[in-house]
């Protein structure tokens, strides 16, 4: 019972949900010193030169939950809660590639509480082998709209919320993550997109994580948010 009503706690909390919003797992600046001070519910499973770029969870998460380092709630993932076994639940940084989040298996599940009919959600991601094809998958109250289809290739999917309520995302095996969008949705539960316009000083993003110019026209993503630019 308690467990039920921390649960049912942190999807009220989440209404922000529906509003207008990005996860972008390019940018883990904000996140890794809090991981890294952390050697309890976070290990180090990979270095380069002597240097930590990959973090897994320490503890298995049974049951959903979110993703918190000394106490407190990881930026980068705030908003969602997740399901995985111990390990399977990463942050990687690296000078090379982009930074990622991974789901480092079919177990390991990504869910977003009170949503409304009509959203649109968009994942970035990449397969976790250079080999074997590999995708996201709708687990709970998605359709999917395009996309969601094995390749070893980056690709974009779109799906929309079908019922007021949570969605789960998947994988069908283990997928990096390079960001998370969702429309926004007004008081009637109609869907809609937020226009609004970044600051100058911020980086700019294609939904496929791609850098671009703030002269870039279409839907771009800056600190963190996703904007029209016309």
């Amino acid at each position: 019972m308690k467990h039920l009503l921390s649960l049912m706690t942190v999807c009220l909390l989440s209404l922000s949900a529906q509003a207008q919003q990005t996860w972008d797992f390019l940018d883990l600046s904000e996140s890794i010193p809090l991981i890294e001070a952390d050697n309890i519910n976070w290990n180090v499973d990979k270095y380069q030169t002597d240097v930590p770029i990959q973090w897994s969870n320490n503890i298995a998460f049974t049951e959903w939950s979110t993703l918190k380092a000394n106490g407190e709630e990881i930026p980068a993932t705030k908003g969602l809660m997740f399901i995985g076994d111990k390990g399977k639940l990463l942050f990687s940084i690296s000078s090379k590639n982009k930074n990622y989040f991974k789901l480092n298996n079919n177990k390991a599940k990504i869910k977003i509480c009170n949503l409304k009919k009509g959203q649109k959600l968009t994942i970035v991601g990449l397969s976790g082998s250079k080999t074997e094809a590999r995708t996201f998958t709708a687990e709970e109250n998605l359709k999917v709209t395009s996309g969601m289809e094995p390749t070893v290739e980056e690709q974009t999917s779109e799906a929309e919320v079908i019922n007021d309520g949570d969605i789960v995302i998947g994988c069908t095996n283990a997928m990096n993550v390079y960001s998370i969008s969702l429309s926004a949705a007004d008081a009637t539960g109609i869907a809609q997109t937020t226009i609004s316009k970044p600051s100058g000083n911020d980086k700019f993003y294609t939904l496929d994580g791609k850098q671009v110019k703030p002269s870039h026209k279409g839907i771009i993503i800056a600190n963190g948010k996703k904007y029209t630019n016309k």
